[in-house]
């Protein structure tokens, strides 16, 4: 499955593949290929939403979105690069929620993102990665 994303003047910034089949050291779960451009895309999931959450991947992004309570944006990795803070200057509370298997670099990088942005970053750490729920359990675990 390929996964473009656009940024608002409709150019093309990024795309990932995901492997739907076995995934093995030849064919990885997923091929990223990002432009030199350092737009990011933000899923809009509530009408003037406060609340980002930021995800590692596309369709993660897209399932919190969903929930229509929060908006969210697909850093494409578990680095949050200090790029990002234009596009999510204008929240009061920054969710972290990257794979189980990045725990301790989501509490890393939400001391830093709160450090260079003086805002409400929180951690979300779960077993399962946000596109692996229902939508209300994603309203719960976001407490929204």
């Amino acid at each position: 499955m390929i996964l473009p994303l656009y940024n608002k003047a409709g150019e093309l910034i990024f795309w990932q593949g995901r492997n739907l089949g076995k995934v093995t050291k030849d064919n990885p779960k997923y091929v990223n290929v990002r432009s030199k451009k350092t737009d990011y895309c933000i899923f809009k999931g509530g009408s003037k939403s406060k609340v980002v959450v930021l995800v590692e991947d596309i369709l993660s992004a897209i399932k919190v979105s969903n929930t229509g309570c929060v908006d969210s944006v697909p850093i494409l990795g578990s680095y949050i690069p200090p790029n990002i803070l234009p596009f999510i200057k204008d929240y009061d509370t920054i969710f972290i929620w990257l794979d189980y298997d990045k725990r301790f670099t989501s509490i890393k990088s939400a001391a830093k993102l709160h450090e260079l942005s003086c805002k409400v970053v929180r951690t979300i750490i779960t077993e399962k990665d946000p596109k692996e729920y229902e939508t209300t359990e994603i309203k719960e675990i976001l407490n929204v």
